[in-house]
C-alpha cells in the first residue's frame, strides 16, 4: 500500500559505543484486529535458549507515546520528553508537574523533566491514562549514575564507621571523608557517559576499596588458611568427594596479607606451602589454640580420605585415621577431641551407589571413635556454636 510512515532518528555516541535510534507511529489500517487482539512479536529467534521461531511477546496499543530525548545533566538532571496522543480521546500523564497534563486527541507537546535522585542514578515517573478507554500505565524514566552511586556507598560506609574504635582508625575515617568532599565537586562537571566519568567510576572504587580494607573488623583476614586443588565436577552435590573427577595436585597453604598505613594490602599478600599432597587435600580448619591444623588427604585415587594434622608451620605431620573408610570434614571441639565426618557408618544412600557418611567424634590422637548420627544420608560441614553444640549439613 502507498502509506508513508513517519519517524525520527538519531544517533547517540558515549564511552559504550555508537546506539541508533528511530522511532515511527504506524497507522491501525495496517494492522486490523490491534484493538482487539494486540500485536505479537517474536523474539530471540534462532537464540540458544529460544526455539527456532522466537519466545512470543504480546503488546497492546496504548494510544499515547512517551518517547524520551536522552538526558541533561544540568544541576540534578533533566530529561526531554515528547508526548504524543495518536488516539481520538483526551489522556492525561502525572508525574510531570505539580498538575496534571491533559493531551487533546492528536496533540504533540515536548517538555523537560526535572530528574529527581534515585538509588541507582536520575529518575522520574510518569502515569498516563486514557478513560474512555480503561487504560492506564507507568513508565520510568532512568539513566544509571555507576560513579554517584559508588559516591553515595562510599558515604554510607563513612557514615558506618564512625563509631568504630582506635584512633589509627579515626585517621583513616578522616582522610575518606576528605577524598570523598573532592569526588563530591569532580563529579558536578562529568559529561554522562564519557571518558572522564569512567575514570572518576575506578578513582572512587578504588579509594572505597582501600578504606574498606582498613575496617577493624577485617584483621581476620591477616593470615588465611585455605586449600588449594582442582575443581571437582562431581556428578552429584552430596557426593563430590568419591566420585569427582581426579585431578592430582595442590595441597594446604596460608595466605599473609600485609598492612601499609594502617590498611591491609591484599595485591602484597604473600603465599606460604604447608603440605604439597601427591593426590587432593581439602578441609584445612585450625584449633582454638591455633596450635594445630587439621585437615583432610587422598594420596591417590585408589586411597580412602584419612584425616591429618600438623603444626601452624607445616612441621610435625601425622596421620589420625585408617582403615578402608573415607574420613572427612575435621572439626575441633572445644574439649580438644574433634568431630568428623566418616563412611565408617557402613551404610548406602537411599538412592545412588556411594556409600553414606555421617558425624563421627573421635579424641585428638585419633583413637575413641564414636558415632553421632544415625541417618543414612550425606552429611558434611561441621563446625562449632560458641556454646559448644555442633552444627553441620544433612
Amino acid at each position: 500500500q502507498d502509506i508513508v510512515l513517519e519517524g525520527a532518528g538519531q544517533t547517540e555516541t558515549s564511552a559504550a559505543g555508537t546506539r541508533y535510534h528511530f522511532e515511527f507511529a504506524v497507522p491501525k489500517q495496517l494492522l486490523p484486529g490491534i484493538d482487539e487482539n494486540g500485536v505479537a512479536i517474536r523474539t530471540g529467534i534462532g537464540g540458544r535458549y529460544t526455539p527456532n521461531n522466537g519466545h512470543q511477546v504480546c503488546f497492546q496499543p496504548s494510544g499515547i507515546s512517551i518517547t524520551p530525548l536522552g538526558f541533561q545533566p544540568e544541576n540534578q538532571g533533566v530529561f526531554p520528553v515528547r508526548l504524543v496522543n495518536h488516539g481520538l480521546s483526551p489522556c492525561s500523564v502525572a508525574g510531570l508537574t505539580q498538575e496534571n497534563i491533559l493531551l487533546a486527541p492528536q496533540e504533540k507537546r515536548e517538555l523537560l523533566l526535572n530528574a529527581e535522585h534515585g538509588e541507582l542514578g536520575p529518575e522520574r515517573f510518569l502515569t498516563f491514562e486514557i478513560p474512555e478507554q480503561e487504560i492506564k500505565g507507568q513508565l520510568q524514566l532512568f539513566r544509571y549514575d555507576p560513579a554517584g552511586r559508588a559516591l553515595g556507598m562510599f558515604k554510607a560506609m563513612i557514615d558506618l564507621a564512625v563509631d568504630m574504635e582506635g584512633k589509627e582508625y579515626s585517621r583513616q575515617i578522616y582522610l575518606a571523608r576528605t577524598k570523598w568532599e573532592e569526588f563530591q565537586k569532580k563529579i558536578k562537571d562529568i559529561v554522562p557517559g564519557g571518558p572522564s566519568e569512567r575514570e572518576l567510576f575506578y578513582e572512587i572504587r578504588k579509594v572505597k576499596r582501600e578504606f574498606f580494607f582498613a575496617d577493624p573488623d577485617m584483621r581476620e583476614i591477616e593470615t588465611v588458611l585455605f586449600e588449594k586443588r582442582h575443581p571437582l565436577h562431581p556428578s552429584h552435590n552430596y557426593s563430590d568427594s568419591y566420585d569427582s573427577a581426579w585431578h592430582e595436585g595442590g595441597g594446604i597453604y596460608t595466605l599473609e596479607v600485609p598492612k601499609e598505613d594502617g590498611r591491609f594490602v591484599p595485591e602484597k599478600a604473600v603465599l606460604t606451602e604447608l603440605f604439597k599432597t601427591t593426590g587432593m587435600s581439602r578441609h584445612p580448619v585450625v584449633d582454638f589454640d591455633v596450635k594445630k591444623i587439621y585437615f583432610t588427604n587422598r594420596p591417590s585415587f585408589g586411597d580412602f580420605w584419612h584425616i591429618m594434622e600438623m603444626n601452624p608451620d607445616g612441621s610435625g605431620l601425622r596421620q589420625l585415621t585408617d582403615g578402608p573408610f573415607h574420613d572427612l570434614w575435621p572439626c575441633p571441639l572445644p574439649d580438644g577431641d574433634l568431630a568428623f565426618i566418616s563412611t565408617r557408618c557402613r551404610q548406602r544412600f537411599l538412592c545412588w551407589e556411594p556409600q553414606a557418611s555421617v558425624l563421627h567424634r573421635m579424641d585428638r590422637n585419633g583413637q575413641n571413635i564414636k558415632r553421632l548420627s544415625f541417618a543414612n544420608l550425606t552429611e558434611f560441614a561441621p563446625s562449632t556454636a560458641q556454646d559448644g553444640r555442633i552444627l553441620w549439613t544433612r
